[in-house]
């Protein structure tokens, strides 16, 4: 029997690459996020990680050393709830979050879970910039704006 129709918070499908570290540590390793929602983050990794650690996760768009992301703020913090042996020598990580600051995709200033405003699928906006973008014509918020928008995203 399973509990997916019984999740408390709804769950969105798309692969991010992540890189994370124990809270009280700076060495980094990769992951690819295999969902999220607003109470957690579930993810797939090669390294081992155990229940109960304190994780500091950020989302990954692009190829840098992993120190670059030492003095970077979180994008996600939290607790492994559970971890999983998945194929391949992958490891499913369930980790429920505790503190969240997310970057606006326009402004990118950081900004607290319960401020951000949530714009088409993945854009996520200060309050600022979303009375910004709300005040554009329909032909530019549909078309290239998104797109931009996306493309420093993903």
């Amino acid at each position: 029997m399973s509990n997916l129709g019984n999740r408390v918070h709804d769950r969105e499908y798309y692969e991010v690459p992540l890189v994370f570290t124990d809270f009280h540590e700076s060495i980094f390793s990769i992951g690819r996020t295999i969902n999220t929602s607003s109470g957690g983050i579930c993810f797939q990794t090669q390294e081992p990680v155990k229940p109960g650690l304190d994780l500091v996760v950020k989302l990954s768009s692009m190829k840098a050393p992993l120190d670059y992301y030492k003095d970077s703020p979180p994008d996600i913090r939290g607790e492994v709830i559970w971890t999983k042996d998945l194929n391949g020598g992958y490891i499913g990580v369930g980790m429920k979050k505790s503190i969240t600051v997310y970057l606006c995709d326009m402004c990118g200033d950081k900004v607290s879970y319960n401020k951000i405003v949530k714009k088409q699928s993945h854009i996520y906006l200060c309050q600022d910039c979303a009375k910004h973008y709300d005040a554009l014509p329909n032909s530019m918020v549909t078309g290239d704006l998104d797109e931009f928008l996306l493309g420093n995203v993903i």
